[in-house]
């Protein structure tokens, strides 16, 4: 399945300015791996050292923020998926 994945303004830089990116894959966690393919510039920056996601990356599905508690939760048809660096 493709899904787009919508960029924030700050991680765009390491997606040659791009603010969204057709991945595919059947879960969250296959989408960011899919990303990271596509802008292996976002490898250190969305996966800690362990390979997961790091702690400062949310990932919400449609405009009302909902973030997935797992990222093994399938993706849909129809959602929409935004990638976001949040500092703490």
């Amino acid at each position: 399945m493709s899904t787009r994945l919508h960029i924030s303004q700050i991680l765009s830089y390491y997606t040659d300015n791009q603010k969204s990116v057709d991945v595919k894959g059947s879960t969250i966690s296959e989408c960011l791996d899919c990303l990271v393919k596509e802008c292996p510039r976002l490898m250190n920056i969305i996966q800690s050292s362990d390979g997961s996601v790091a702690g400062y990356i949310a990932v919400y599905i449609n405009k009302d923020c909902d973030t997935p508690e797992r990222l093994d939760k399938p993706v849909k048809d129809g959602d929409e998926y935004f990638v976001e660096y949040q500092p703490g």
